[in-house]
Parts: structure tokens; sequence; C-alpha cells
């Protein structure tokens, strides 16, 4: 994602979805002009083009304006959080398109030249990733 939104950007809000659906297992495709959550049970749209993930990282940014003033709004879990941060170095290193697998203990990314690059999750998401 390019052009418009960050992979930080991109990731940080798919990741308060995520946490939403109480998800600690995804898949996530990169491409230039879209990603793609791949998950059992996901209630929203599976591939989101770049104008639907502008319009709903719109709106999670009025989510977290107003959470400073209201409670009971969504704020950041830690899917999110991880993600935010895989995203950071996505961009930082001008990544290209991906697949970016999420499991409770990592946080896998691979490159469509093969590259492979794993992240370990704090243990405090896998406190919070049970039930």
């Amino acid at each position: 994602m390019r052009e418009g939104l960050s992979y930080q950007e991109t990731l940080r809000t798919v990741g308060t979805l995520l946490d939403g659906a109480k998800a600690d297992t995804a898949v996530i495709g990169l491409a230039t002009d879209r990603a793609e959550a791949i998950l059992p049970a996901w209630k929203y749209p599976r591939v989101w083009d770049r104008d639907a993930l502008a319009a709903e990282v719109a709106r999670q940014r009025a989510w977290r304006r107003e959470s400073r003033q209201a409670r009971g709004l969504p704020c950041a879990g830690p899917m999110s959080r991880d993600l935010r941060s895989i995203g950071w170095l996505l961009d930082a290193q001008v990544a290209g398109p991906c697949t970016v697998a999420v499991t409770p203990s990592c946080i896998q990314v691979v490159r469509d030249s093969g590259d492979v690059h794993t992240f370990g999750r704090p243990a405090a998401v896998l406190e919070h990733a049970r039930p």
C-alpha cells in the first residue's frame, strides 16, 4: 500500500478489526492496491481496496480522537499494536507486496521474493489471547 496509505496504517487498521473479532491468527496479503484478510469467521470484507481502507482508517482515527473524551469506544489491542510495528518496519524497508501471517506467538512476513522474516510477539499477547 505505497500510494496513499502506509503499511503501518494499513496493518494497524486491519489489526484493530482483528482485535474486535478476537482473532489470534490471520493471514494478510498486502499488495500495492489492496489488502486481503484471511481467517475463519471474518465479518468484514475479505479484500479491501485503497478507498475502503482509507474509509476504515478515517473511521478508526475518529474512534481514537473520541476515546480521549468518552469511554466504551474501541481502542488498539495487541494485534493492532503488533501489526502497526510490523507495518512501520515494512515502510522503512519499502517492502513491496508481501504476506503477513499472524499466530499467537509470532508474526511472519513473506515477501514475493521468498524472503521470510519472523518476529516474536510479546508474552502479554499470549495471555490476552487465551479465553
